[in-house]
C-alpha cells in the first residue's frame, strides 16, 4: 500500500473514544489507523457523529506502522486535498504547481511541492542561458508551474525544471530507456559539450550521445560548441537505443545521415540473411524428417 493513496468509502469498523477510529479499506483484510487529531482539519476532543460506526469517509495513507502492522491514514481535507505526499508518488515529467520557500544563490529556489515534500529547482534549471541572474526575477511565496526533472526517493531529493522548451514542450517526456522509440522526437537538453559531442539529458535518469556528425542537416561541425550551448533545450530524434544497457545515440537532423542510413542498411541486411539461413535450416530439417517416416 503506498503512502498518498486514496480510498474514497473506507468504513469505520472500530472507534476508540479519545484516541481514533479503525477503517475498512477496499477489501475485508485492509486496514487503516485514524488518530483522533487526522479526523479532520478543526481539533476534535469527543469522537461524534458524523464519525458513526459503519460510516464511510474518504481517507489518505500518510504511513505505516510496522509494529502494529497496520497501515496510519488521515480524514483530514488539508491532506486529502494535497498534489503529493511522498516523492515516490510523484511523477516523473508531470507539471506541477509550487510554492517559492527560499532563494539561495549559487543554488537555485526551493519549493514546496505540499507540506511535506520540497523540491529544487537549480539555476541551471530556471533559463535555458543558465544564467545567475536569473533568481533576482523570482519572490519568495510567488507560486509558478514547472515540471518533475528527476526523483529520488532514497535520498529524498526532487528536481524540477522551469526551461519554457521543457515546461511548454507537448512531447510526452522521455523518462525511461524502455520508452524511447528510434525514429522519435524527444525534448531534452545539452547537459555538457565534450569532443565528440554532447551529452544529452531527459528526464530521470534517461541521457544520449549526440554526435558531432549529427548535430546539423548539412556541413559536419568541429567543435559542438559552433551550434548548441550547455543548457539548450534541444527536440532530438532517437537513432540507437540499447534499452537493457541504458544507452542512447540521437541527432538533431530530421533525416538519418548517410553514415547512419548505411549502418541501418547493413543492419537490415545482416538480418534478412539470418532470417534467411533459419528458414532453410528450418526447411531442411522438415525435409530429413520427412524422408526418415518414408
Amino acid at each position: 500500500m503506498k503512502i498518498g493513496s486514496k480510498f474514497e468509502d473506507s468504513k469505520i469498523i472500530r472507534i476508540d473514544p479519545g484516541l481514533g477510529v479503525i477503517l475498512q479499506l477496499d477489501s475485508e483484510s485492509s486496514f487503516a489507523q485514524v488518530h483522533i487529531s487526522r479526523l479532520s482539519d478543526e481539533k476534535i476532543v469527543k469522537i461524534t457523529a458524523p464519525y458513526r460506526l459503519n460510516s464511510t469517509h474518504a481517507c489518505r495513507i500518510i504511513d505505516y506502522d510496522p509494529f502494529a502492522a497496520i497501515a496510519i491514514a488521515s480524514m483530514a481535507p488539508a491532506v486529502l486535498n494535497q498534489q503529493f505526499l511522498s516523492i515516490e508518488s510523484i511523477p516523473i515529467g508531470s507539471i506541477v504547481r509550487g510554492e517559492v520557500t527560499a532563494i539561495t544563490p549559487g543554488l537555485g529556489l526551493l519549493v514546496n511541492l505540499s507540506e511535506r515534500i520540497r523540491a529544487l529547482c537549480p539555476i541551471n534549471q530556471l533559463t535555458e542561458t543558465q544564467s545567475q541572474e536569473a533568481l533576482k526575477s523570482y519572490r519568495l511565496g510567488q507560486k509558478f508551474k514547472f515540471r518533475v526533472l528527476s526523483t529520488d526517493a532514497s535520498a529524498r531529493r526532487t528536481l524540477l525544471t522551469r526551461k519554457k522548451g521543457l515546461l511548454e514542450s507537448e512531447i510526452e517526456p522521455l523518462c525511461e530507456y524502455k520508452d524511447a522509440v528510434v525514429g522519435e522526437f524527444y525534448d531534452g537538453f545539452i547537459a555538457a559539450i565534450r569532443p565528440f559531442g554532447c551529452i544529452v539529458r531527459f528526464f530521470g535518469d534517461v541521457k544520449a550521445i549526440l554526435p558531432l556528425g549529427e548535430l546539423t542537416e548539412e556541413s559536419f561541425v568541429k567543435d559542438a560548441k559552433e551550434v548548441v550551448f550547455e543548457g539548450q533545450v534541444v527536440r532530438c530524434r532517437v537513432i540507437r537505443v540499447d534499452r537493457d544497457a541504458g544507452t542512447m545515440s540521437v541527432s538533431l537532423r530530421k533525416t538519418d545521415s548517410k553514415k547512419t542510413a548505411k549502418r541501418k542498411t547493413n543492419q537490415a541486411e545482416e538480418t534478412s540473411t539470418t532470417n534467411e539461413k533459419k528458414t532453410k535450416k528450418a526447411k531442411k530439417a522438415k525435409d530429413s524428417a520427412k524422408t526418415l517416416e518414408e
